[in-house]
């Protein structure tokens, strides 16, 4: 089994015993939800209409996983992953009065709340990171650490 898919069967199992309620991992308490499933046809479907490819193992993670909320603490800082039917409106939302509008090239699914988002720059395959708010959007591309999706959440969760 790789690390990967050691990390989604851990996240899986903290989804199931906390179920929004504080659990510990690590050395912390945190707490993990589960918003909303994803289906495969949902993501046909996004895939179809905005003419991108999503990486495999980002599917995995949402068919794993769904829309969920994952290792929030007690200040609310967390991971947050949203269905593919909320990504365009989180999109318009982060590129408001930016000047640009970058979606679906920037595809933005997570909010890490912490003021950044993040997401995959789809003209690259499997290009994940973290977009600070202080670089302007169309800078992104040039100005951010971009890994596989995989290697983003084993690094995440080395890191916890």
């Amino acid at each position: 089994m790789s690390t990967f898919q050691e990390n989604l069967t851990i996240l899986q199992n903290l989804l199931q015993q906390s179920a929004g309620k504080p659990v510990h991992y690590g050395n912390e308490t945190y707490r993990f939800t589960q918003q909303a499933k994803v289906t495969e046809e949902e993501l046909a479907n996004f895939e179809q209409q905005y003419n991108v490819r999503l990486p495999e193992d980002f599917k995995t993670f949402l068919l794993t996983l769904g829309a969920c909320t994952l290792f929030e603490d007690e200040r609310g800082f967390a991971y947050q992953f949203f269905p593919p039917n909320q990504w365009e409106a989180f999109s318009a939302e982060v590129f408001e009065g930016t000047g640009e509008y970058l979606f679906p090239k920037v595809l933005l699914v997570c909010y890490p709340n912490g003021g950044h988002q993040a997401g995959f720059i789809t003209t690259q395959p499997d290009a994940f990171g973290t977009f600070y708010s202080d670089i302007p959007p169309e800078c992104w591309e040039e100005d951010t650490e971009l890994l596989s999706f995989a290697d983003w959440l084993n690094e995440e969760m080395a890191t916890l």
